[in-house]
């Protein structure tokens, strides 16, 4: 949106200006008041968390197969990109855990 629109709350000359943003785009639709919003918004926050859920699922069994081909494979730079694919596995479980420490405390610093 430029600095010459101004649309306000009122969003129809946006949706048409970019289609990209127009309330059928997508599977979401564009709220037009916030009553609206409030409505949508636990299915939708709902939904981004399986989201995120599958994501984490889904990646470790790419990596994993990703691993198994790369091991199987006799090509010595194939092996190096298994290791380094394991090593990059490592360290998202490691920084998970440190995020999930970190919630921890934040948590026991609100009580």
């Amino acid at each position: 949106m430029s600095a010459g629109n101004n649309y306000g709350k009122d969003y129809t000359q946006y949706e048409k200006s970019n289609p990209k943003f127009h309330s059928n785009y997508g599977p979401f639709k564009i709220p037009k008041t916030s009553t609206e919003a409030k409505t949508m918004l636990p299915n939708l926050s709902s939904n981004l968390y399986n989201i995120k859920r599958n994501h984490i699922t889904k990646r470790k069994q790419e990596q994993n197969a990703k691993i198994l081909s790369l091991e199987s494979s006799r090509n010595l730079s194939d092996l190096d990109k298994a290791k380094i694919i394991r090593r990059i596995k490592k360290a998202e479980t490691i920084k998970r855990t440190f995020q999930k420490l970190g919630d921890f405390k934040k948590f026991n610093r609100e009580l």
